[in-house]
């Protein structure tokens, strides 16, 4: 009966030390599980965080890109008017010595006919004395 007992005795520690083995595996199993889980869920975080990183350079990108873009549209806005702000210069030039041309062309033409006019007078009193000459000849030839 002793003996049966202590083999009783044996087979109930070798029971309970296999089922604290059992326990001890699950325990190392749950918490490689768990290391593993924060493992995973530390890389997701890392890839989300790098992607939040992406998407905001990209963004500062798209925005410098914006801004150089409305900077060299400005810069050809303010060319264009230079521009057309020359032309209209050349233009106000262009009228205002065309407009003294024709004043120097009226004062030229007035000036001719002036000249014109005085050589007309002075032919007209030319042929009056000349008139008046050969009317006195006359007389004095009838005298």
């Amino acid at each position: 009966k002793r003996k049966e007992k202590e083999q009783q005795e044996r087979l109930k520690l070798q029971e309970e030390a296999r089922i604290q083995e059992e326990l001890a595996e699950k325990q190392r199993l749950k918490e490689m599980e768990e290391i593993r889980l924060q493992k995973e869920q530390e890389e997701k975080q890392k890839l989300l965080e790098e992607a939040r990183i992406q998407e905001a350079l990209a963004e500062k990108q798209k925005l410098e890109e914006m801004e150089e873009k409305r900077k060299e549209k400005e810069q050809q806005e303010r060319l264009k008017l230079q521009e057309e702000a020359r032309i209209q210069e050349e233009l106000a030039e262009k009228q205002r010595l065309k407009e003294m041309e024709e004043i120097r062309l009226q004062k030229e033409q007035e000036e001719k006919q002036k000249l014109l006019e005085e050589a007309r007078i002075q032919e007209a009193l030319a042929e009056k004395q000349k008139l008046e000459e050969m009317e006195e000849k006359r007389k004095e030839k009838e005298q």
